[in-house]
C-alpha cells in the first residue's frame, strides 16, 4: 500500500496486511500535520485532502466538525481516517 503527498511529492510504502491510522502513519513519517488534539477528534485542524484510495467511511464527528463543502471536496480529518489494504 501506499501514501501519496502531493503537496510535498513524498510517497510512504506500507504493508498491505495491516491497518494504519493515517495521522498517525504520516507524523511517524515525519510529516508534520496540525493535531492540537493529538488524535481525539476535538480539534478539527488535522484536515487532508483524500484524492484516491481505500479509506474508510466519514465519521460523525468529521460530519460535526467539517463545513459541508469540505466534505464534498474530499477534505477529512486525518486522525479519523484509517485505511488498510
Amino acid at each position: 500500500m501506499k501514501i501519496t503527498i502531493n503537496n510535498l511529492n513524498k510517497t510512504i510504502e506500507l504493508e498491505d496486511d495491516k491497518s494504519y491510522n493515517l495521522m498517525n502513519t504520516l507524523l511517524e513519517h515525519d510529516i508534520y500535520i496540525d493535531n492540537s488534539c493529538n488524535g481525539k477528534l476535538t480539534c478539527g485542524k488535522c484536515k487532508i485532502k483524500i484524492v484516491e484510495g481505500n479509506v474508510n467511511e466519514i465519521t460523525d464527528t468529521e460530519k460535526r466538525l467539517l463545513k459541508k463543502e469540505e466534505i464534498e471536496n474530499g477534505i477529512r480529518l486525518s486522525c479519523a481516517v484509517t485505511m488498510s489494504g
